[in-house]
């Protein structure tokens, strides 16, 4: 069974709240573990794509959902 970390990203005013970041960065160390497959981060709300891609790119994430 493929295991993966599922974080939801908490939005105000069209950024990520700093806690939601800390919880992203911390499940991608967990990850390293080779325990977790796959870090995924999950975004809800309206035009969130350009937050999408660019949390794409520096976390180095493999799936965001919006």
């Amino acid at each position: 069974m493929e295991r993966n970390i599922m974080v939801y990203i908490e939005t105000v005013d069209n950024s990520p709240v700093v806690v939601s970041l800390e919880a992203l960065a911390l499940a991608k160390k967990v990850s390293k573990r080779k325990i977790i497959k796959k870090v995924i981060a999950v975004l809800v709300g309206e035009n969130l794509d350009d937050i999408a891609k660019k949390m794409l790119l520096n976390m180095e994430l493999m799936k965001f959902y919006t």
